[in-house]
């Protein structure tokens, strides 16, 4: 009977010692790289939107990449692409969160 809380001594005691495992953190580069990517599969005509309104969207991208923490094969998927129609195919290895943080509208300029 007393190995029993014993054990669980031990167990708590070891578990609450252990670091907690650093959040990781998705390459910065590459987010930058898939924002300008994405941007570069719009249409010709909403390519020729204000430059402010590119740059909203690019920089939306780039932050949901990175403070999203996009995995590696997500961003890969997302560059691999060559036309904006498959977006669907990449958004689908993001998570729940990631998908619905990606669908509110960028920031508005200040």
């Amino acid at each position: 009977m007393t190995r029993l809380p014993l054990a669980l001594v031990l167990v708590a005691a070891c578990s609450s010692k252990s670091p907690q495992p650093a959040q990781p953190v998705a390459p910065a580069n590459r987010c930058a790289h898939v924002a300008d990517h994405l941007l570069s599969l719009l249409s010709s005509s909403a390519q020729e939107a204000p430059a402010e309104e590119l740059d909203r969207v690019r920089n939306m991208f780039n932050t949901r990449c990175r403070q999203d923490v996009w995995s590696a094969e997500a961003q890969q998927c997302f560059l691999a692409l060559t036309v904006k129609e498959e977006v669907d195919r990449c958004a689908a290895q993001l998570t729940d969160v990631q998908r619905k943080a990606l669908e509110q509208p960028p920031e508005p300029a200040t």
